[in-house]
């Protein structure tokens, strides 16, 4: 299984996306799996949240991905 990851920012925590290409392919062609990890604000990469969803394209993967790092974040600013 080959992965990739995406660093960004966001409200001044580190981001990072990883996307895992599924080796198997499906009926319909290509599949991936998506996780995220963000940093701590001393810099301290958190730990994974794999995704269950499967996507057709990285891309689709990595965006998912990103935008849930993204209300994780935001969620954990405005707890309740």
């Amino acid at each position: 299984m080959m992965s990739r990851d995406r660093h960004s920012l966001y409200q001044g925590l580190a981001v990072t996306v990883r996307w895992n290409e599924l080796e198997a392919l499906a009926p319909s062609g290509r599949l991936f799996v998506a996780s995220y990890s963000v940093a701590a604000k001393d810099g301290v990469q958190g730990p994974w949240h794999d995704l269950p969803n499967l996507f057709h394209s990285f891309s689709t993967a990595a965006g998912y991905a990103l935008s849930q790092a993204r209300l994780s974040i935001d969620a954990s600013a405005n707890p309740g």
